[in-house]
């Protein structure tokens, strides 16, 4: 009896998007830092307040891992060689 809850719980997804998500974690990651960064300068260098670095970063984190327009992260279908091989020979 135990056995079949066992199986019922097994996850069988195919894990796509698993991939996906990683890359716009690190992509976030990154950009804040490097925004953060690039405000730290620009602060330091203008006399500004320091507080722009973390400002800067955060919006930069928001945009690249929201992207509200979809550009960065579209969710078009990538072409399979299969799908490839349905075109035909276009010449």
């Amino acid at each position: 009896m135990a056995a079949r809850y066992e199986v019922a719980m097994a996850g069988t997804g195919s894990g796509a998007d698993h991939h996906d998500m990683k890359k716009r974690a690190l992509a976030v990651v990154l950009w804040f830092y490097a925004a953060w960064y690039a405000g730290a300068m620009i602060a330091h260098v203008l006399g500004l307040s320091a507080a722009l670095g973390p400002i800067l970063g955060t919006a930069a984190a928001g945009i690249i891992g929201g992207d509200p327009r979809g550009i960065i992260w579209n969710r078009r279908p990538v072409a399979t060689p299969m799908a490839m091989s349905q075109l035909g020979n276009p010449v």
